[in-house]
């Protein structure tokens, strides 16, 4: 993964354990580093993974009680970003009371706050956008991954 310094506690990656098929959506919940270069991070299960076709699925299949394969924590060659797309963008829950109005394009989010301000927020992956979010407003982006019907 690219620009592994801004990975924090609760961004939602891609994961890719060599022990299954498909690779897997999960959360952040610890960043490690191992040395001076190589960082890995400990990831939750959303079970929720990502088919050949590119679709988002439920995971029917339940994790053992005691893995057989312990892949935690995962070495960031193995966690990829989640592209930011008009799709993930409607994933995320603005506060409402803060944002009136937001848009994507080629790069950009902008968000018109509740003052009629402008805020430009570059971000190319879903991390960024939580990241930078947070920084800006002051509060956590609320995001939900959930399959829809």
């Amino acid at each position: 993964m690219k620009n592994t310094d801004d990975i924090r506690i609760d961004n939602y990656v891609i994961a890719r354990n060599p022990n299954y098929e498909y690779p897997e959506l999960k959360k952040v919940f610890r960043v490690q580093q191992k040395d001076n270069k190589n960082i890995s991070a400990s990831l939750e299960g959303l079970g929720l993974y990502i088919d050949n076709d590119g679709f988002l699925k439920e995971n029917i299949i339940k994790p053992h009680p005691i893995p057989i394969f312990p892949t935690n924590p995962y070495d960031i060659a193995l966690i990829n970003p989640i592209p930011l797309t008009n799709e993930v963008l409607s994933c995320c829950n603005f506060d409402d009371n803060q944002i009136k109005c937001i848009s994507y394009t080629d790069g950009c989010v902008k968000i018109i706050d509740k003052y009629g301000e402008l805020i430009e927020i570059q971000a190319k992956y879903l991390h960024q956008l939580q990241n930078s979010y947070q920084d800006r407003i002051g509060k956590s982006l609320n995001v939900d991954l959930s399959v829809k019907e």
